[in-house]
């Protein structure tokens, strides 16, 4: 069995863990939710998605360093569109919350 130590940064930070005993990674928590609001404009720090909604976003230029505005919120609050170099893309809250943003 592998040992990882790790030290939390704040007293709200969650540690890591596995989904189940053969999970090859562990799920990771930001230490608080960020919801931009119409019109608010955040940067790309990190992005926690994988397979082809990553790829799809990495192709239309969400990458790390890049500014993410929100533009429009769906009535029932899902989806949300936002505007990132010249384009527009709505995405779940599901999909959202796994991108980082400061």
């Amino acid at each position: 069995m592998m040992k990882i130590n790790f030290k939390k940064l704040s007293d709200t930070a969650i540690a890591p863990n596995k989904s189940h005993y053969n999970d090859s990674g562990f799920d990771l928590y930001a230490d608080e939710d960020v919801t931009l609001a119409y019109g608010e404009t955040a940067v790309i720090t990190s992005m926690y998605l994988h397979g082809a909604i990553r790829q799809r976003l990495q192709d239309l230029g969400w990458i790390t360093g890049t500014a993410v505005r929100c533009l429009h919120t769906a009535g029932g609050g899902d989806p949300t569109a936002y505007a990132v170099r010249g384009g527009v893309v709505a995405l779940r809250k599901c999909d959202a919350k796994m991108i980082l943003v400061q």
